[in-house]
Order: structure tokens, then sequence, then C-alpha cells
């Protein structure tokens, strides 16, 4: 079995262990954002709240980090204690070389730095003071990154753990290709970095009004590639017009000439260039973002040279169980097919990728279903430009041609539910589809452009697959158009066409991915659900792979709604440190329990606008040590608690104190449901009462988990001052969820009628008190 690089955490002193401050770190960038295996190298992490941090956590075997200190100590100061650290121990999980089944002494690691290299450093701190300096990265610190030779090349996911908890993650991309950084000043074609013998990755950041230069030799017959890796590193930036990094790459010769140029490929935002070079000679790539914005977090990873690289593949899809011959197209490939092999039912997208032994291609999606399928007929065999499918079905085609309309005709009855959809821009085509579906008279009955569904779904920020639900009108004969809504075409506009009844199916994402929980207590997070095809059923999510020791509360998704917050608690037995948590959603689809994995993800703002979710690897929960005071309902369990639109409901709470802790503890709802609040405390009690009042507002049938929070400011420490004021700190504590249903009210007529008849009812005459004498 394989080691996994999970950690049992090394925590900061006991009492620094109870803080959960609202602050989590958070990772705004990493730079640089991968390396070459076999490696040991720095990365600078910029963000918020990370002074505190004291571990890393990288995923994937065979890689490890180790957090170092402030970046920006002098070099002296910060050699003596890098010093210090030693080698074998390559972050907490204080694996030593015995370990590793590479020898660290083969580890490419040079702790002396030449004077060369001390100079590059001592420009780059005075250029990062004369930058403008950005509210969203106040905090840095360096972090060791050490590659093994047997680690797998792809991407692995970096985390930054402070006592408050589990960062967000942040891409690290492990590769074979040698890597050069960028050195400023490199601006201008006369002002250029040399890069050198290809193919070479190049890590670089664009700050504001930054141009980045670099010159490399080349030989005629060349094909090159040049990708950007910049959206898969940092996928939106919330506070940024277009919402990310949009970097623009140009080739040059030596005279100045543009000779290429590309700011996306196809609806991906990440640029590539092909050029095939006409003789020997030097070329320059010069790298921008397109508007000439720039920042810290505008970082890159470009690769150069005669990589393989897949422009588009033919059919996109296949029949689950089955075995397909796909061609793949593009440039520098060692084969035109390959086959895939199909059979595992929970993988609906697969990848396809190729290698030539040294260089491995980008990866392509495939996807599968589990209806019958067709290939789109060549024109001359379709009758009447028509070709006749079988219900239900699955058709691969390609638009080939700017302008085409592909169309297929099928028998439907009266009365049945039919659903038609494209999969294209889900499976890397760029054709925006359009489909119209026709009666035999030629009477149009429904047309769809853009299917909403997806539209929050992964880093897609243009959601144009189409999809129609219709009942049909009569027996008849029924004809669905396919085109491209901009008229465009060509080999690489793939489709697939779904004609069937309604297969309702669900998808499931969790955020945040991270959730810190202290031993005997509760973290909480949210699951989505991704409802298609009319599907409206309860779903309840379960764990999954996990030891023993904790358990999810309240875990269902009532019926037709998309997303509840849910709570995951540990006990006092659970052991401190990560744990990779897997969860799971059962639904009744059609009469068959069905199981769907929960996607881990994170949750990114495009543009100031339009939520997305991202999916990340792995689910991690992050064990702290018991707060210093835990919180519950006081309702028997299992049993949902009922509210009333306009009323106000009272509610026990309870809270376990630890030895000596006497502060006061106030309560509050995170993410209070619109139309719900509550009011009331504790005080320094451990019982009390909360309010939960409930507006007129809230449609009756509403179901939610309401996670109360406990808030108290604790004493650090009596030579903590600032000023005449005491240093004291926010800790948290979170209850398990409370689940609760809203149960309609009287009507208004009701309430003012019972209102009325108790403001009627006679007052009692005062009692006259008389003495009397004896």
């Amino acid at each position: 079995m394989k080691r996994r690089n999970y950690i049992a955490v090394l925590f900061l002193p006991v009492l620094a262990s109870f803080i959960m401050a609202d602050e989590l770190p958070h990772i705004g960038y990493i730079y640089p954002a991968g390396g070459q295996v076999g490696t040991v190298f720095e990365i600078t992490v910029g963000g918020k709240y990370l002074q505190a941090a004291f571990a890393g956590n990288i995923t994937g075997e065979n890689v490890y980090v180790q957090v170092l200190g402030d970046p920006d100590k002098d070099l002296d100061t910060f050699k003596k204690e890098d010093e210090t650290l030693a080698l074998s121990v390559l972050n907490v999980n204080c694996i030593s070389a015995k370990n590793v089944d590479t020898n660290v002494e083969n580890i490419k690691f040079n702790p002396d730095l030449t004077q060369k290299e001390k100079n590059r450093i001592e420009r780059e701190k005075r250029r990062r003071k004369k930058n403008q300096k950005n509210d969203q990265f106040p905090d840095k610190i360096k972090v060791r990154a050490a590659i093994m030779d047997n680690c797998e090349p792809g991407e692995h996911e970096l985390r930054i753990i402070s006592p408050s908890g589990l960062s967000n993650k942040f891409t690290f991309q492990v590769g074979k290709l040698k890597e050069f950084n960028e050195a400023e000043p490199n601006g201008r074609r006369d002002q250029y970095n040399d890069l050198p013998s290809l193919p070479v990755l190049i890590n670089g950041q664009i700050q504001q009004n930054d141009v980045d230069v670099y010159r490399f030799k080349v030989k005629k017959g060349m094909s090159l590639v040049v990708k950007a890796d910049v959206r898969t590193l940092l996928p939106y930036l919330a506070d940024a017009v277009p919402g990310w990094f949009q970097a623009s790459m140009a080739l040059y010769d030596g005279k100045g000439n543009e000779l290429t140029h590309a700011d996306n490929f196809r609806f991906n935002q990440e640029p590539v260039l092909f050029y095939d070079v006409p003789g020997d000679g030097e070329l320059y790539l010069e790298i921008r973002d397109s508007i000439y914005r720039g920042r810290e977090d505008f970082i890159y990873r470009v690769t150069v040279g005669e990589l393989p690289f897949i422009t588009n593949i033919s059919p996109i899809g296949a029949k689950y169980d089955s075995t397909t011959t796909v061609s793949v197209y593009g440039k520098n490939l060692p084969v035109k097919k390959v086959e895939i092999n199909s059979g595992n039912w929970s993988l609906p997208v697969q990848y396809i990728q190729v290698s030539n032994g040294e260089l491995t291609s980008n990866k392509v999606p495939f996807g599968f279903s589990e209806l019958p399928e067709v290939n789109e007929l060549q024109a001359v065999e379709k009758e009447n430009g028509i070709q006749t499918v079988l219900f239900p079905v699955i058709i691969n085609g390609v638009t080939g041609v700017p302008g085409e309309k592909d169309k297929y005709s099928f028998k439907g009855k009266e009365g049945e539910q039919v659903y038609i959809e494209t999969i294209a821009r889900r499976l890397g085509s760029p054709l925006d589809s359009i489909i119209v579906l026709y009666n035999s008279n030629g009477e149009k009955l429904a047309e769809n452009d853009d299917d909403p569904t997806f539209k929050w779904d992964g880093m897609l920020t243009h959601h144009s697959d189409s999809a129609i639900s219709v009942k049909l009108p009569k027996d008849d004969v029924y004809t669905v158009s396919v085109a491209d809504v901009l008229v465009k075409g060509g080999e690489e506009y793939s489709y697939r066409l779904r004609i069937s009844r309604p297969m309702p199916d669900f998808a499931l994402y969790s955020t945040p991915p991270n959730v810190t929980v202290p031993r005997g207590g509760s973290g909480f997070f949210r699951i989505h659900a991704l409802r298609t095809d009319g599907f409206k059923g309860p779903i309840r999510i379960s764990l999954k792979n996990i030891s023993s020791g904790f358990k999810l509360d309240d875990a269902v998704i009532p019926e037709g709604k998309s997303d509840i917050k849910m709570t995951v608690s540990a006990s006092y037995e659970v052991k401190e440190g990560l744990t990779l948590c897997k969860l799971e959603g059962t639904a009744d689809l059609q009469g068959r329990v069905s199981y769907r994995d929960v996607t881990p993800s994170e949750e990114y703002m495009q543009a100031f606008a339009y939520k997305h979710f991202v999916p990340v690897n792995e689910q991690l929960v992050l064990i702290n040590p018991p707060a210093l005071f835990s919180l519950s309902f006081s309702v028997p369990k299992n049993k949902i608690f009922e509210l009333t639109q306009g009323k106000e409901s009272k509610i026990g709470v309870e809270v376990i104190r630890s030895k000596g802790f006497k502060e006061n503890i106030q309560l509050q709802l995170f993410e209070a449901p619109d139309g719900i609040s509550i009011r009331g405390g504790l005080g320094d009690r451990s019982k009390g009462t909360v309010v939960i009042r409930t507006e007129k507002k809230v449609p009756p049938g509403t179901f939610e988990n309401l996670i109360l929070m406990g808030v108290s400011n604790i004493l650090l420490d009596e030579k903590l001052t600032l000023g005449n004021k005491v240093k004291r700190e926010k800790i948290y504590a979170t209850a398990p969820a409370l689940p609760v249903v809203v149960l309609k009210g009287k009507p208004e007529k009701e309430v003012k009628k019972e209102k009325e008849k108790k403001e009627e009812k006679p007052v009692k005459p005062a009692v006259e008190i008389t003495s009397e004498k004896k």
C-alpha cells in the first residue's frame, strides 16, 4: 500500500491551539508554483493570516514542504536560521531519509548562495518595495519544497496550517522539464532573460504595467509549442476584471517583427502559440497581461519547446463497457489514434493524454454514457439532409464547416417526455450550440441556446451547451437540428447529442474542501447538489472511508433543495492532525438506489458577480486539540425542530466548559437563513435558552440546518498589552447542526381576531381592602 502524505501535526503551545480564530490562513499566490522532479527549492507564499503558520501539507507521494519563515528578513539572518533546519526532515511529517525511496543526497540542492544570486535577491527586494502594496497579500512566508526523483509528475495541492486552521489549497505543479525563474529587469527586447536550451519551463510574475521578455535559440524545422498555465494555477480573481489574469503572449524575430500572438486558446483563457521555425536563429517571447494590469498573484508557468499538444479528438465520448478508437489531432504527437477502454461507471468523464516517452501532452476530456450510440453519417448518406436515429440515442457529430446544421429525426409518442441536450463545451469542444425541435410539418416546438444548469460548475465561464425538455403533443416524426449559434465550424466542433427520456441524476460538491474540527467539537461545510433531468428527491450524505469517532450531523439534502449546511463532529478519542475525508451521496433514481461521490471544491467569485465551484483533489479535516468550550442544542437526537411563520420559539442550549474557563459566551447563527434569527446568550453559565424568530416571509415547508456558534473573548497573556488595553483574542465553537422545518402560521385575519378577543376580555374590579376591628 502506498504511503500518503498526511501528517500528524506538531501543534504550537496548547493555549494557541485553542484559538479557532475567524481569520483562517489564506494563500493568495505561491511563487514559483511548482518545480522539477528531483529538486529542492524555496517558495514565497503570499496571502492573509499567514504569520502564525507552522506547517505545510502537500498532496501526493514523494513530495514534501516545510515552512521556513519571513522572507523579508535580511539575508544573513535568514541564512543562519535556515542552516538550523535539517534537510533530511523535509516537513512536519517527521519523515527521515530512511523513509524515502530516493536518497536525499541525490537531491539537487545547494544551500550556499553565490554573489550573483545575492545581488538578484536584493534587486528583487527593492523591486517589491517600489511596487504598489496590495491589501490582498499583507503576509508572506517562505516554504521549502522537496520533490523526490520518484514523484509522479502532475498537479498537487499545497496548503498552509496555522493554529486557526487549514488554508485554501493552491495548485502546485510537478514536471520533468528543467525550470527557469525570471530575473528582473527583463521588460524589453534589449533587456531580456536568456533561456537555456529547449524544452524549458519558465516561472514568472507580472507586476503592474510589467512585460517579461525571454530570448532563446531555435533551429530550422522545429515545430514550437508555447503553452501558458495561468488560470490552472489561480482560476478566478474576485476583485479584478475580467476576473482572471488574462495572459497575452507573442513571438518576435530578431528584427522585432511579430511572428504570432495569442491571448487564449479557443474559449480557454490560457494562451497557446504554435510556430514552425523557417530557419536557424533566435526568437523573443513576450508575456504580459492583455490590458497591462499586474500584481504579485499574476503568476505564470510557461512551457516552450517541441512539446506534444492535443488540439482536439474525435469522437469526444463513447458508451460504457466498450472499446473505442479515438483520433487525436495536434502538434508533435507520437500517435494519431488511441484506444479507450471504458468500464468505470463512477467516472462519467475521463482524460486522454499521449506521451513520447520523455514529454507528455496536455489532457483532454472524454465522456461516457449508458445509452446506445451512433456516429453522424456523411452528408451523402443522409436522406434530404436528415439522419434517422432510433430513440433513445446519443449521436457523436461534428459541425464541420461554418454555418452547418445537422438534423436528426426520431419517432415519438403522444405524452412522452423527451429530453434533448448537447454535450460539447463540457468536453472541450468550442461549439456554442443551439438546438431546435420540429414536428413533421416543420413547425418549431422548442429551442434552446444555453442551458443554465452548469453555469457555476468549474472553470468554464460560458456554459454554452443546450438542453430541451418537452412533452410530445402527438405520435409523430420529430426532427432535432444542431448548429453553432455563432455560425462557426471545423473539425474540432464536435458534440454529443442526447435524445432520450429524462434520466434523473445528481452531482454533489462540498465547500469548503477543508474543515477544522476540535476534538469533542464540530466543524461546518455546505453540500451543493446539481440536479439534472428533473430529479428532486432527497439525498442522504454519509462519511466514507474515515476512521471511527467522526459523524455527520443531520446529513440530508431535502427534496427539491439544491444545498444545505452540515456539520461533522469528532469525539475526544480522535487523534489530532490531518485526516482524509470522503463523502458520498445516496438517492433513489427511478426506483434504483444510486451512489455519487461528493467532489470537494473551492468557491470562487468571478469578477464580483458569478460563483464557481472548482474541484480539488481531496477533502481534508484538520483535528485540533479540544476547544475551551463546546456547544449543543438541548433537543432529542434525530428530531427536527419545528418553527412557525411569524412566531418565536424557545430552545435550550448547553455548554461544556474546560476546567477554569468562566468567560462570557455570546451566541450567533452562522450564515443565518433569510428570515430566521436568534436572540439570547449564555453569559458565564453552562445552560441557557435562545429564542428563534421566524418571520412571516419564510415559506412554509422550508427546511434548514441551523449552525449555532459561540463566541468568547479570552485573555491571552497579562503581559501582552496595547497601551492600557489588555490583549484578548476571540475564540469560537460550533454546535452540531440543528435541523428545523417551518410550519405554516395562522392567517393575518385569525391572528387579528385573537388579538381583539384578548383585548375584549372583561377586567376584574379591584379588590377593596378593609381592616376589621376585633
